[in-house]
């Protein structure tokens, strides 16, 4: 939309268009003058010979586009034209363009580039059936920053004499470069130099400016406020921590708001659209794409042909690079024979037999594999690496709307990477994010940085804590923790690692109470149901973006993680000291590290058992990670201990597609095939399955019942009431609904799960599904329901299988309804009597009309649809008759009238026809008048005309609405007045051609108009020329 020049270049727009010379006017920035050096070649606008100055180019193709042209006379630097009254950014000489594609099915397609750039151009090509509702060029077209063009302005400067800085400031800024006092000699030497001595700070070094020493190791305040806080590293030196993030911006600063400098313009649609809720799965092929083809060096790209399916008829060319996005369309010709895939739900689950979703967690290590044998029902995802469970936790932490566990995650985020960080860069970190949870990382993943840098750290701190003696393996001080008073105040992990050491009765009492808080926690299916769905969709939807939140604030820095705050007595407003204290858990108060922090759950039961059991040889793997994210101190312990190695290290697992003889391997998933998984390292399989399960009645009811979307409802008794579809009857090629009712009939409330499957035989529509498991919740009483949408392409005889709901991986309940149904052709069942019948093709005319002359539902239905069958003229005639008895109207058929050349119909469609007759108006207006016109717009009858007065609101004023001895200016002062006297009297104008061809009615109205505003003789006259005998005969007075 803006291009830049130099003066003495052309103008090239790009414009790919089937016409030889589109048209292009370019105009001055002000309209003034037209310049017409203007040529269209190979798919560019070639505008040249244009002076400086700023001008806009109108292009009005199959685009219209005015683009903004900006021509400098200047001197060129460094991709600007630096003129004297203005900078202008230059635009690229030649923007990228498709000029020429070439090709078949066959052989392929070459593509001609022009304004290529052989480092940053790419092509992709996509094969499709059809213009596909995604579109591929709002999708790529990425927003662009347009050139910019800065204009000088002149701005008044004004000059004033220097001054010399106060002393005190002068102070300030030269106290620590401050030198000795001058001796008495050196005094008289520099008298001379009075400047020089007046910038120089001597002796004067007040107060002790030294970094006062600290005996924290890692210091660390609750107070966020503070810009910086002296920490000592293990080294024993001095540093500032800035609170920085990787990028060196301070956390407390906000980043500065982005101003509104470049215009970015996004092209194509505002927002992109990435879905496309059509189902194509019918189709023989996908669509193919052969993506990132690079032009050589004439820009020519071939498009290989083997993307180009025999169903396809459709090829997009997208070329971009770094500045520019190009896209054309190439029209491939039909095959006759176009192959198709059937959709249909082939295999569905037996009826006879009652399943449910089943979720679990399947712990393998390497080589080992897992065989599914109903793949289409099957979701599987794979935790593998150690990132996984982090963006999990982060995942968790936004959920939960945790803003200070997120705060810190993001903190942490350089664990996931801690493989691949120089030695200065895990130095850095440490410094910097040292506590108990990542000393304990390190024991687990990192030994060697452990034992050098680590365990000499914590041997100098001045108090230890458990965790400390632990980590350094003090025996003799863990084991005292045994004692009751200090037993309690270890968290759940601090209490495992205790037994680890002490072992004994310890540890086989420690299982015991862990597993017997575990047990007591009623809800700990549907948590782990939740937290399963959780895992999947940080998997699947990938809704954590670490990567985003580097640069942002996330949550309110003072947020305590997962604590109450607690207020200080000691701190006050006009305190300026900081208080710190050694860093334990992460940003963790030392006065809030109980037992509470971290709490018993599966997950730490599972920890238990692998480190206290006989299985502490294996790599610890748990089902029920999930559970260890109820803070900041919870997932990086969590994380620690998880056998799982970094992003990176770790293969993808092994899936095979076997067929049914148990041995042939397939490329794609058919029917009755067996789909086996081998894991090549330590994996946990998220798997979610329809299992068979065991029936349990409860008091919940489920019904099923299929309805027509478009005749959903039918009357009886006056009553307005369902329509249900009888299963021995559905039309194939039909679509039909399925509504699933559950009840509830006790004083219960249940969160259910509830399973349903379309019919065998039948393809899901409207965003519909063949098998899906969906969460109900019902109160006590309630009802709960749920529609679905599907149609059968052939007819048969197949299978439905009813819905079922469950609870806690049993079948609480299911739908005793008839499970067959059979699909007839839609000659075979049809309602002689239904209005889809009468308004269809089949019966015949005289049919029609007697069932119109008897039916009392007429009247509701839709007329328009008969219109049709009045192309006959003798169908018209009767129809049109039979509804002027019945006193129906439908403008659909009255309109055939003017086909037919019937005048009485005609007049009565012409006259219904509010659009014609407001043309009409005013100048066929005969009422009144008693002239023989085919058509009247009779102005009362239609109510676009009242005869209104105006009269004063209050008696006591004088005169109608002013007195008489002033002029009257009510046609000024009232607008409404003014619009009622100008329709009356374009109306009189119309009506009659003077003063004694006005009907009556019209003169007395003119009367009361012109005494209104004061115009008493012009009242008079008209008056006067009233027809007495007439006036009597048309309306009474009492003049």
């Amino acid at each position: 939309e803006v291009i830049n020049i130099n003066h003495g270049n052309d103008v090239l727009i790009p414009l790919i268009t089937d016409n030889i010379a589109p048209r292009c006017d370019v105009y001055d920035i002000n309209y003034i003058k037209i310049y017409e050096n203007i040529q269209f070649n190979n798919g560019y606008i070639k505008i040249s010979q244009l002076p400086a100055g700023d001008f806009i180019a109108m292009i009005r193709d199959i685009q219209n586009v005015d683009v903004h042209i900006n021509v400098s006379k200047g001197i060129g630097c460094n991709g600007h034209s630096v003129a004297t009254n203005r900078i202008v950014q230059l635009s690229e000489s030649k923007s990228l363009q498709i000029v020429q594609t070439k090709g078949n099915r066959g052989n392929g397609y070459k593509v001609k580039l022009d304004g290529y750039n052989n480092k940053y151009t790419r092509v992709h090509a996509i094969s499709s059936f059809g213009v596909p509702q995604f579109n591929i060029f709002e999708f790529l077209a990425s927003p662009t920053a347009l050139p910019q063009v800065y204009n000088f302005r002149s701005y008044p400067i004004e000059f004033t004499p220097d001054q010399n800085v106060s002393k005190e400031e002068n102070y300030i800024y030269k106290r620590r470069g401050a030198i000795k006092e001058q001796t008495d000699d050196e005094k008289k030497n520099n008298n001379d130099d009075k400047d020089k001595q007046d910038n120089v700070q001597r002796g004067q070094r007040y107060g002790n400016i030294l970094s006062t020493p600290s005996l924290l190791i890692n210091g660390w305040t609750e107070d966020e406020n503070n810009i910086s806080c002296t920490k000592q590293n293990i080294n024993g030196q001095n540093y500032q921590n800035n609170n920085n993030d990787d990028n060196g911006t301070p956390d407390n600063i906000a980043p500065l708001p982005i101003g509104k400098l470049r215009t970015i313009t996004r092209y194509g649609s505002a927002t992109r659209r990435e879905i496309d809720p059509s189902n194509l799965d019918t189709l023989g092929f996908p669509a193919r794409m052969a993506t990132n083809l690079e032009p050589d060096k004439s820009g020519v790209v071939s498009i290989p042909s083997d993307i180009l399916e025999s169903n396809h008829n459709l090829l997009t060319i997208i070329a971009l690079d770094d500045n520019n996005t190009s896209v054309k369309y190439e029209k491939l010709n039909p095959i006759s024979k176009v192959p198709y895939t059937d959709v249909r739900l082939n295999r569905g689950l037996n009826p006879k037999q009652h399943f449910s979703e089943v979720r679990d967690v399947l712990l393998k290590q390497k080589d080992e594999c897992v065989t599914f044998d109903n793949w289409p029902t099957t979701t599987l995802e794979t935790y593998d690496d150690f990132s996984d469970i982090f963006e999990l936790y982060y995942s968790i932490a936004d959920l939960n709307n945790n803003q200070s566990m997120k705060r810190n995650l993001i903190d942490f985020k350089f664990l996931a990477n801690w493989n691949n960080l120089t030695n200065e860069e895990k130095m850095t970190n440490y410094n910097k994010y040292c506590c108990n949870e990542f000393n304990f990382f390190l024991k687990n993943k990192d030994g060697a940085f452990f034992k050098s840098v680590v365990v000499p750290t914590l041997t100098n701190r001045l108090q230890k804590s458990f965790f400390d003696d632990y980590l350094l393996g003090n025996k003799g001080a863990i084991e005292r923790y045994q004692r009751l008073d200090l037993y309690h105040t270890l968290n759940v992990v601090e209490k495992i690692l205790l037994a680890s050491i002490v072992g004994g009765k310890l540890a086989q009492n420690t299982i015991t109470n862990l597993s017997d808080v575990v047990s007591l926690k009623r809800d700990h299916i549907q948590e782990f149901n939740a937290l399963f769905q959780q895992a999947l969709n940080a998997k699947q939807f990938e809704v954590t973006s670490l990567a985003s939140n580097d640069n942002q604030q996330v949550g309110n820095d003072n947020d305590d993680d997962d604590n109450e705050s607690v207020d200080n007595d000691e701190s006050s407003d006009n305190d300026l000291s900081q208080q710190y204290q050694e860093s334990r858990y992460y940003r963790v108060d030392y006065m809030k590290q109980s037992a509470n922090l971290i709490g018993p759950n599966a997950f730490w039961l599972d920890y238990a058992n692998y480190i206290l059991g006989k299985s502490s040889g294996k790599t610890f793997l748990s089902k029920n990670f999930g559970f260890a994210a109820s803070n900041t101190a919870e997932s990086l312990l969590a994380l620690s201990v998880i056998s799982l190695p970094f992003r990176g290290q770790q293969e993808e697992p092994t899936i095979d597609i076997i067929d049914k003889d148990g041995s042939t391997k397939l490329k794609s998933y058919i029917d009755g095939a067996t789909v086996k998984v081998t894991v090549n390292g330590p994996t946990m399989l998220l798997v979610r399955s329809l299992q068979e399960t065991q029936f349990k009645s409860s008091s919940l009811a489920v019904s099923t019942n299929y309805f027509d979307p478009v005749d959903r409802f039918e009357e009886i008794d006056f009553e307005k009431v369902d329509k249900f579809v009888n299963q021995q009857a559905f039309v194939a090629g039909k679509t039909y609904g399925c509504r699933v009712v559950i009840t509830n009939v006790s004083s219960v409330t249940y969160k259910v799960e509830l399973l349903c499957q379309i019919p065998t035989g039948a393809i899901p529509v409207n965003g519909g599904f063949r098998t899906k498991n969906f969460v109900k919740k019902l109160s006590s009483y309630a009802t709960s329901s749920l529609e679905y949408y599907f149609y059968f392409p052939l007819t048969g005889s197949f299978e439905h299988y009813p819905a079922h709901i469950s609870r806690n991986g049993e079948v609480i309940g299911y739908s005793l309804n008839k499970c067959e149904i059979t699909v007839v052709d839609a000659s075979q069942v049809f309602d002689k009597t239904s209005w889809k019948y009468l308004t269809s093709g089949k019966p015949e005319a005289k049919d029609v009309l007697e069932n119109i002359k008897t039916s009392p539902k007429l009247r509701s239905q839709d007329l328009s649809k008969l219109a049709w069958r009045c192309a006959d003229e003798k169908f018209f005639k009767e129809i049109t008759n039979i509804l002027k008895r019945k006193q129906l109207y439908n403008k659909s058929i009255w309109k055939y009238s003017l086909i037919h050349n019937c005048e009485q119909e005609v007049g009565e469609y012409l006259v219904r026809n509010t659009k014609f007759m407001t043309l009409l108006a005013p100048a066929l207006t005969g009422e009144n008048t008693g002239d023989p016109l085919f058509l009247n717009y009779n102005a009362y009858e239609r109510n676009s005309y009242r005869h209104i007065e105006f009269f004063k609101k209050d008696e006591n004023i004088l005169g109608l609405f002013n007195t008489r001895i002033h002029q009257n200016n009510l046609l000024n002062k009232n607008q409404r007045f003014k619009q009622i006297y100008r329709d009356f009297l374009i109306r009189c104008l119309y009506r009659s051609v003077g003063l004694k061809t006005m009907s009556i009615d019209d003169q007395f109205c003119g009367i009361f108009y012109l005494i209104a505003q004061n115009r008493i003789k012009q009242a008079k006259t008209v008056f006067t020329s009233i027809d007495s005998k007439q006036a009597k005969k048309k309306i009474s007075n009492d003049v």
